[in-house]
């Protein structure tokens, strides 16, 4: 898989379904795609229906729902099955398979259960179904690459946390200080600071 992968991430753009979470799963196991998977969302290749979807709604006014003309709440969510009826594609079956991919890791996809691979495949095709239209508010997108760049920044932080290096952190303090002391001199000297 990780040729694969590596193939796919320095080629393609891949659109996903919280592809964030999937990007943070990619490189804890293939370490060797940091450099690939942090290259793509640079490059602006990976794109997510859910991001999306916020983006669309923001800009519509509807983040999470709005009132009807009755005044009765309608709720939006954003999963992928959510996304997939709110299209008008239908209920997108979630099957218990979702949950038993972890044995199928070492196996062989040609040994793999039928209804593993066709949930497999029915979420691709259910993505990309929703990706097509949205693509009709493709204007009220903005910088959708920026956003799911950012997305992974926070699921990076929120699986490993935040990590820094002493010595540039405390570099920075200095420079900080040294950047206020510089502004309180320039607001002293130009009258708007007493002394």
């Amino acid at each position: 898989a990780e040729g694969f992968l590596r193939d796919v991430l320095r080629r393609d753009t891949i659109v996903g379904a919280n592809f964030a979470y999937d990007a943070a799963v990619i490189v804890r196991r293939h370490p060797g795609l940091i450099p690939d998977v942090f290259d793509a969302y640079n490059a602006g290749r990976i794109l997510d229906v859910q991001i999306a979807q916020r983006l669309i709604d923001i800009a519509m006014g509807r983040l999470g729902g709005y009132r009807d003309v009755r005044g009765f709440s309608v709720r939006y969510f954003y999963n992928l099955a959510e996304l997939h009826e709110r299209w008008g594609f239908g209920a997108l079956e979630k099957p218990a398979v979702r949950m038993e991919y972890g044995p199928l890791v070492s196996e062989r996809l040609a040994d793999w259960p039928e209804h593993a691979v066709r949930y497999a495949k029915d979420d691709a095709v259910a993505t990309l179904k929703v990706w097509q239209a949205q693509q009709q508010h493709a204007e009220l997108l903005g910088n959708l690459a920026a956003q799911c760049r950012a997305a992974f920044g926070l699921q990076l932080m929120s699986v490993v946390g935040m990590r820094t290096d002493a010595a540039r952190a405390d570099g920075y303090i200095v420079e900080v200080k040294a950047e206020i002391e510089r502004a309180r001199l320039a607001l002293v000297e130009a009258g708007l600071v007493r002394k």
